[in-house]
């Protein structure tokens, strides 16, 4: 620390004059200048502690891993209705008269379509004969699909979530020239044109069967409701978990809980990983291998929900 600096400044001057040749002594004091004390400078303040920098998205977990949960009944899903959709005047009345296709889903039929949640293909005015192409266009990317008509009842079952973005075939039921429709899935594409459909909002849709086209435009909403689900599993022996709903860049951690005897509540047993929310609102986690412990017991994967939910068995 600088010391503050005093300095004092003082005297007297004897004066001697001659007059006359005799001599005079005179003694006069000078006054003395005023003391100049320099301030003492304050002292410097001690260096404030930057404060830490708050968390960006994605470094903290949006909600802690609940140590139980209380699983709830899951409810039997609905399932699209392609010839509901006409009948409910949802489309142009063109529709019911001439060939068509559009996404129908279990909840709004073709009004309103919304990431994870179920849809179907339909086509009206197709033959059930021959295969009908069928092209999803996003921006500037397009997915190919060759679609297989059955003159049957709609089969069992769930399509893969990739359907009509994986390139792998359909096949849509119905008689000749009525509506025909596909097994339902869930709208989760894989990760690129899901991004790309979130950012567009809508898609178009194209079929083709000889002479016969038909077109239909459709908008896209993203999940709005925090949740968790495990779709029809792609081809291959991974485990995938459907994460939803949460709001982009935050991060999600993704629990394994371990089944209890009566299958009411799940207790966790370890954080498997997380994931980081995209602009879709939708991220796929897949289950790392050797994360289930081979104990015999039943297991389940799940996220913070604050409440009785969904936990998928892995």
């Amino acid at each position: 620390m600088r010391q503050a600096g005093v300095w004092l400044v003082g005297g007297s001057v004897l004066l001697v004059a001659a007059c006359g040749g005799a001599a005079e002594r005179s003694s006069q004091s000078v006054p003395e200048p005023p003391v100049s004390v320099a301030p003492s400078p304050s002292p410097s303040p001690s260096p404030t502690p930057e404060p830490s920098p708050s968390p960006g998205p994605g470094e903290t977990d949006v909600a802690p891993l609940a140590a139980q949960i209380a699983l709830a009944v899951p409810a039997e899903p609905e399932r699209p209705d392609c010839a509901r959709d006409l009948s409910r005047d949802q489309l142009p009345p063109a529709y019911s008269e001439g060939p068509a296709v559009w996404l129908s889903s279990a909840a709004n039929g073709p009004v309103e379509l919304r990431l994870t949640e179920p849809v179907a293909l339909c086509l009206h005015g197709f033959r059930a004969d021959q295969e009908v192409a069928v092209t999803l266009a996003v921006g500037s990317r397009t997915f190919r699909t060759g679609v297989l008509p059955r003159a049957e009842a709609v089969a069992e079952g769930e399509e893969p979530a990739e359907a009509l973005f994986g390139g792998a075939g359909l096949v849509v039921y119905g008689e000749d020239g009525a509506v025909q429709g596909s097994r339902p899935w869930r709208l989760v594409p894989p990760n690129v044109p899901r991004e790309a459909l979130a950012k567009a909002g809508s898609f178009q849709l194209t079929a083709q069967q000889g002479t016969l086209t038909a077109q239909h435009g459709q908008g896209v909403a993203l999940p709005d409701h925090p949740g968790a689900d495990a779709p029809a599993a792609p081809v291959g022996t991974a485990r995938h978990l459907v994460v939803s709903g949460y709001r982009p860049g935050e991060m999600v951690p993704v629990g394994l809980y371990r089944l209890g005897d009566a299958g009411d509540r799940a207790d966790l047993a370890s954080r498997v990983g997380e994931v980081v929310m995209p602009v879709s609102r939708v991220a796929v986690f897949t289950l790392p291998a050797g994360a289930v412990p081979a104990d015999g017991g039943a297991y389940c994967v799940a996220v913070p929900l604050g409440g009785p939910g969904n936990c998928p068995k892995v």
